[in-house]
């Protein structure tokens, strides 16, 4: 995991994104063509100097250059899309002296205003999840740090284990068959600590361990104890159906069903060390 993930980076919202691309697109294109083509009709008749419209056009590219950089990190380089907001305001503002001083008709300067005016909406648009507090920010799951990694790690290992083929957990999970109340405390102890994370678990993650919960709870009953021996765990339903709902609760953190293979490595090398307890 990395450890330096900005979370509102990682849940800044990707249409956002997308209108912030789509105005650098917009400016860089457009100012293209006010350097190129300076004496097309929409710009020679809104103002005749060739040489002030390629100034522009610059300026239109670099503010279009800018916006591509904005992209990858917005929240970051948010003055960066304010920058932008500022320039499509004022060209805008310009666009309407120029209408109402009569410098200019209006069939020629409204394709540049209404140009502005949709650069302007798509680059004001992001400011609404950048205004967001950061704690109003859920972080995702796979991208928090520190403790947090190291309980999600633990849960995913248990889940893992609790989902794993009988083979597999006859093999490398000895006290997984052998102490059932050892596993239900494992299980239960990972899962508090994970939701002592605020907003670290979506409520479908939440419910998912509340099901494997259960499931667990009604195979640790006074008469459900033959279910924790090796023949059970091969045909018992109730095994299969711990697997199951230990799939979905993967499924619901976007975790792979199955064991990494390192894991499973280092677990068949040392069958004995294998040990899914919580750090004390």
């Amino acid at each position: 995991m990395v450890a330096d993930v900005d979370v509102r980076e990682v849940r800044f919202p990707s249409w956002a994104r997308g209108c912030v691309l789509v105005a650098a697109v917009a400016e860089v294109a457009l100012g293209a063509a006010m350097v190129v083509r300076p004496q097309w009709p929409v710009f020679h008749d809104v103002h005749p100097e060739t040489l002030v419209w390629q100034a522009v056009g610059i300026l239109e590219i670099a503010v279009g250059g800018a916006l591509f950089a904005a992209v990858a990190r917005p929240v970051r380089n948010a003055g960066l899309i304010a920058a932008g907001l500022s320039l499509q305001i004022a060209g805008a503002v310009a666009l309407l002296v120029l209408l109402l001083t009569g410098g200019t008709d209006r069939s020629s300067a409204a394709p540049l205003l209404v140009a502005k005016a949709v650069a302007g909406v798509l680059l004001a648009l992001p400011f609404v999840p950048l205004r967001r507090r950061p704690e109003e920010v859920q972080p995702l799951v796979g991208d928090v740090r520190s403790s947090s990694a190291t309980t999600l790690f633990g849960l995913q290992q248990t889940l893992q284990a609790l989902a794993a083929p009988a083979s597999i957990q006859l093999t490398m999970f000895p006290d997984l068959v052998a102490n059932g109340e050892r596993v239900m405390a494992d299980f239960q102890e990972w899962r508090s600590r994970a939701l002592q994370r605020q907003g670290m678990l979506s409520p479908q993650q939440q419910e998912a361990l509340v099901g494997l919960d259960q499931c667990l709870q009604n195979m640790l009953h006074e008469d459900a104890r033959a279910l924790w021996n090796g023949d059970a765990v091969r045909a018992a339903p109730e095994w299969g159906q711990l697997r199951a709902t230990a799939r979905r609760a993967l499924v619901a953190f976007s975790w792979s069903v199955d064991m990494p293979m390192g894991v499973l490595k280092r677990r068949r090398e040392s069958p004995s060390s294998v040990d899914m307890r919580p750090p004390s």
